[in-house]
Parts: C-alpha cells; structure tokens; sequence
C-alpha cells in the first residue's frame, strides 16, 4: 500500500513473523510510521506502508450478526449429521 492510502483508525491486513493477521491503526508518528494495535491487542510500530497488505471493510452489524448465526447453524447442523438427529437437507443461505 501507499503511505497516501493509510488512514488513522482503520483497520488493514499485515505480515507479522510468518503470521497474517490484522492491525487497527491509532496514530501517525512524529518520526515516520504508524502505531497500531495486532488483533491480539499488542500494539506495534510499522515503518511503512509497504507492510500493510490491504484494508479490511467495515460490516455493518446486521451482515455480521447473520453470517454468525448462519456458521452456527451450519455447525449444529454437522454435529446433528455426525450424531444421525437430523435425516433433512441442510439450510444454507440465510433469509431476511
């Protein structure tokens, strides 16, 4: 990515030591970089914009809420297949 396209408090997907996960960034150093914070809520300085792969989009809520519950009824439904409850076929998309 390019320095032009980082905005502060978004969130982007980065290489950490082999591992890809996603930083949220919380505020432009004086000196250059970033001040992010990892998923896992350690916070790092990235040098450049090269180490940022790519934004990650926003969901609204409801979008989240629904493919939440549409893996748990996946989920259910395999575990009901694995336990021979269920004979039906299985619900794959979700109706709103």
């Amino acid at each position: 990515m390019k320095k032009e396209q980082i905005k502060i408090g978004n969130t982007y997907v980065i290489e950490v030591s082999d591992n890809i996960t996603s930083v949220r960034i919380l505020s432009e150093l004086s000196y250059g970089g970033w001040v992010g914070k990892l998923k896992n809520g350690r916070e790092i300085r990235i040098r450049t914009a090269t180490r940022l792969l790519a934004p990650i989009e926003k969901m609204p809520k409801e979008v989240s809420f629904l493919s939440r519950m549409a893996g748990l009824a996946q989920a259910a439904h395999q575990v009901a297949a694995e336990e021979k409850i269920l004979n039906g076929p299985m619900i794959t998309e979700v109706v709103q």
